[in-house]
């Protein structure tokens, strides 16, 4: 029997170091973490926590429909847009690792730059601060009264839109979850909102050869009605009114409310931010 060289034991032994660490950074990316304890000491409020401008689409829209094409690059340069995920993510950050000081004196713009980095380079997915160990913003009292002041310092801090077209989630976009992954994401979403976090979330609609919803939005508080659990959730194309959105555990369906950018209908959710590839 011809025995094999001895690189080729060497190949065999890199080969299986390499499966075995992909399992486990595949087994860690896949694992949600647990809701944290509410440290703000108080609900998700819709006034105070969300930004006060919006992500703009770059299509128009009418009655949940396209009806015009992008603009031109030199027209949608000032425009902000693409940012749906980036303004979702951010809530969820500035939730969890900032603090406001409205007596304080307001910093400078360059501090308030920095400040709004500290917060947006945190993980999303790592635990919430407690009060003591935030980012102070001093001078504001609160998201929306600091994004009403400081619009432009905050969006062109908070991220680069490529945060929406790279993030690994979008692998899932042409598969719709089962009905038992769609439960189970409801079970999971109930249990952050039970604990007083509010979660972003992926909604979307693939139906080939293109999505007719690709969205983010931020739920933080549900209702029971008629059998079915209705959650409330900031929407980031509108920074005026909630939005809604409900599951209904008999036939194990998400259902987005008609929009103008969308018709209204069944919709797959996904947790964003839990995970390394949500």
């Amino acid at each position: 029997m011809t025995k094999r060289p001895a690189q080729d034991h060497r190949h065999d032994r890199v080969f299986w170091r390499v499966a075995v660490w992909l399992c486990l950074w595949f087994a860690v990316g896949c694992a949600h973490i647990k809701p944290q304890p509410n440290h703000v000491g108080r609900a998700f409020d819709f006034k105070q926590d969300t930004f006060a401008f919006v992500n703009q689409t770059v299509w128009a829209y009418q009655d949940g429909q396209r009806v015009q094409t992008p603009e031109s690059r030199s027209e949608n340069r000032d425009r902000y847009t693409h940012r749906c995920f980036v303004m979702a993510r951010a809530t969820i950050q500035f939730w969890r690792f900032a603090r406001f000081e409205p007596d304080a004196p307001a910093a400078s713009n360059v501090e308030l730059e920095r400040k709004v980095r500290q917060v947006v380079a945190r993980r999303p997915t790592g635990p919430s601060l407690p009060l003591q160990d935030r980012v102070v913003f001093p001078g504001y009292a609160n998201l929306r009264n600091l994004s009403e002041r400081q619009a432009a310092v905050l969006r062109a801090n908070l991220g680069s839109s490529l945060a929406t077209y790279f993030r690994p989630g979008n692998f899932f976009l042409p598969y719709r979850p089962s009905k038992e992954h769609q439960a189970r994401t409801s079970e999971e979403l109930q249990a952050w909102l039970e604990m007083g976090q509010p979660m972003a979330l992926w909604i979307y609609d693939f139906k080939f050869p293109k999505p007719t919803l690709n969205h983010a939005v931020v739920a933080y508080a549900k209702s029971v009605e008629g059998g079915k659990t209705v959650y409330q959730c900031y929407d980031p194309n509108d920074a005026t009114t909630p939005k809604r959105f409900e599951f209904d555990p008999q036939t194990g369906i998400f259902s987005f409310d008609k929009q103008s950018y969308f018709l209204g209908g069944k919709a797959s959710v996904r947790p964003c931010y839990v995970n390394f590839f949500e």
